[in-house]
Order: structure tokens, then sequence, then C-alpha cells
């Protein structure tokens, strides 16, 4: 995750699959085992803590989802995509197509058809039309 979030603030000039900053990671290897191999159904303050830590003792707020729906529904439509939520959206349909992408690449037919936007642009998925013009307007 490291290495991706790099590449996606510009560290790398493309992305490479299967490459870890493991170097990154060193430091903090053990409190993130700990927390992903406690038996626990909400690792939620675990995760919460760790961010303050890293942070130097600012603790994230609470996520308060009808906040930042509130913030959603109340902007202008052509200005939503700059909410938190917006860009959660923007980032979660981003997932999706990389996600998506991968696996109609391996050949597996479990993703159904999938167009890599970047070279055949859009093809027709409503829900994508806003994916492909957020790209544009972030180059």
């Amino acid at each position: 995750m490291i290495y991706a979030l790099k590449f996606l603030r510009g560290s790398a000039a493309e992305f490479e699959p299967n490459v870890y900053d493991w170097e990154a990671i060193e430091p903090y290897e053990a409190r993130i085992r700990s927390i992903l191999t406690k038996r626990q159904l909400i690792a939620s303050d675990d995760w919460k803590a760790f961010g303050g830590e890293l942070s130097g003792g600012i603790t994230p707020e609470d996520f308060d989802l009808e906040r930042y729906a509130a913030e959603y529904r109340a902007t202008a439509k052509e200005e939503r995509d700059e909410t938190l939520l917006g860009q959660f959206i923007f980032a979660a349909l981003q997932q999706k197509s990389m996600v998506s992408g991968s696996i109609h690449a391996s050949g597996s037919k479990l993703a159904g058809f999938s167009v890599n936007f970047e070279e055949k642009g859009f093809r027709g998925i409503r829900d994508f039309r806003r994916l492909i013009e957020g790209r544009e307007a972030h180059k």
C-alpha cells in the first residue's frame, strides 16, 4: 500500500505490480501485525490509535457518515466530486475499475467484460463516465 500511495503521489513514474516498500514499513511492521492478528470484530480503535501515533499525537476524528452525506447533498451537483464523500466515491470507482480490469486481464470471466479506459476511452457504463471525466480533469 505504501508503494501504491507513493506512486499516486508521483514518486514513481509508473506503477509496478507486486512491488512493496519493505524499508518504509519496517519500523511499523510489529504494530501493524499485532492489529491484524488480534482476535477482534472491529479494529477501528486500534487503527485510530496507530494513526494518532503516526501523526504525532493528533487523534483522527471519528468518521461521521451523516455529516459527509449532508455535505455532499448540500453541495451543488457540479462541485460534489470535490467533497470528501465525492472523492471517496471517485476513488471507489477507480478501485473497482482496477480490480475488474486485473481480473479480466487474467483471463477469468468472473468480472465480466472489462475495458482499459486509458487505451480505449469510454464504452458506455454510465457510472464510469464520471471516472473518465475525473481522470481527464486531474491530468
